[in-house]
């Protein structure tokens, strides 16, 4: 799921219809769950195809990187990976090379210069061998700078760019260049293995999904029941040195897959997928987690996915960000709660006004007050900026280009008053208050 600035969302995976409609693989719909009948993506798929979509990256221009499993997008090749127009036609302009049709991309991450990460089961023309993450240049090229070695096996489910230019990346594989590291890794820009961060021997089965924290602490989910020897089931929280944090008390943990998972802007940890419990308490397949990985209780999905059966491709699978504190979800299942939603649901977080008393705010905004013109800088890379008014209406949506953190927002003519601008990026969401005061 990756949700367009102006609403609404683009939604991808392995579907044949939408809507009524026959759209596979690939869908924008406006903000009321319609399908958008401009965006024609009947054309990039053959129906009836067995191409999966697996991820959606913003490029700027209202243009998305597609990832997945496809050697084809319409007529043309597209071995895994290919960029789409917001009129949803191949964009002639990024031309893959030196991928083989047998690539499989699981993820998108996209450097500051504009080059791309793919992580996945990706096969380098020339070479015998499939690799877990390769970079392509901004043109489309494969850069022999990072590139992984025959000695590889498995794949790549997420990656990830920090704010330093350092790359992190998790799934189910034995190592990276020929060293073990259990699943996870983190390199250094230049491609060569991050000796400060040390994971042991890292987790016991895969890794798919992951989020990084404020304070730059990764929390990792899947299907693993230990990480570095320690009993941590399906989710765990690692320092910035890959030492798991033994503060982050989960119990007995989940029970089942987890698949998704998104940090809020309070640190909160909103966590999906395949499981009837969190250490030995019944919960549903959408859970909160307070900061220290105790149940947040005040978080109530109810029957989040009343035809869950564990075994089953049912359960939540994917977690987006909305502006305004809301969650995008989507997966296999049919209702959520007891009310008919068929593969996505649209929930509410909480108002994005409402914040705390003592909240120390994550992002900077000066001057604040302002007559309406003020700089923001943010922490991470941030993909969109939305503002809104007090009664949670949009007054601005802005896509961010090349990663950039600190950029000029000016609401000059609008009301004075107190306005929340969320800040999202690809791993967190933070929302600060500006206040408003008009012009001298």
């Amino acid at each position: 799921i990756l949700p367009h600035p102006s609403g609404g969302c683009y939604v991808a995976g392995y579907f044949r219809r939408t809507g009524g409609e026959e759209i596979t693989h690939l869908a924008r719909l406006y903000e009321d769950g319609t399908v958008h009948p401009g965006f024609p993506a009947n054309t990039l798929f053959a129906p009836f195809s067995s191409n999966t979509v697996h991820a959606l990256a913003w490029h700027g221009d209202d243009h998305i990187y597609v990832g997945g499993q496809f050697s084809t997008i319409g007529d043309s090749p597209a071995h895994g990976i290919a960029r789409i127009t917001s009129d949803g036609d191949l964009d002639p302009n990024f031309s893959v090379s030196g991928i083989d049709p047998l690539t499989t991309v699981r993820s998108i991450a996209i450097q500051d210069d504009g080059g791309l990460l793919l992580g996945g089961n990706i096969q380098v023309e020339g070479t015998q061998y499939a690799v877990g993450l390769v970079r392509l240049t901004p043109e489309g090229q494969v850069d022999p700078s990072i590139q992984n070695g025959p000695e590889f096996s498995g794949q790549v489910m997420n990656v990830h760019v920090l704010p330093d230019g350092r790359i992190w990346f998790v799934g189910h594989f034995n190592g990276f260049m020929g060293q073990a590291t259990g699943s996870i890794a983190r390199i250094l820009p230049g491609g060569s293995l991050d000796p400060t961060f040390m994971p042991g021997s890292g987790s016991n089965d895969m890794i798919i999904t992951s989020g990084l924290q404020a304070d730059g602490k990764l929390v990792i989910a899947g299907t693993f029941t230990e990480f570095n020897g320690i009993e941590l089931s399906r989710i765990a929280r690692l320092d910035t040195n890959g030492a798991v944090d033994l503060s982050f008390d989960i119990g007995t943990g989940f029970n089942g897959i987890v698949s998704a998972l998104y940090i809020a802007a309070d640190g909160k940890i909103v966590v999906a997928g395949g499981f009837t419990t969190y250490d030995g308490s019944p919960c549903a397949t959408l859970v909160r987690l307070n900061i220290d990985g105790t149940l947040d209780s005040t978080f109530d999905a109810g029957d989040a996915d009343e035809h869950y059966e564990p075994g089953l491709y049912m359960g939540i699978h994917a977690i987006a960000a909305e502006p305004g504190g809301r969650l995008l979800i989507g997966g296999g299942f049919t209702a959520y709660d007891g009310i008919g939603r068929n593969r996505i649901a649209r929930i509410h977080m909480s108002d994005p006004l409402d914040i705390a008393e003592g909240y120390i705010p994550s992002g900077l905004v000066f001057p604040n007050p302002t007559p309406g013109s003020f700089q923001m800088t943010a922490p991470f890379p941030v993909k969109l900026v939305h503002a809104l008014d007090l009664a949670g209406r949009s007054v601005r949506a802005t896509i961010i280009r090349n990663n950039e953190r600190t950029w000029t927002i000016d609401l000059t003519g609008h009301p004075p008053g107190i306005y929340a601008v969320t800040l999202i990026g690809e791993l967190q969401t933070i929302t600060d208050r500006v206040v408003i005061v008009g012009p001298d």
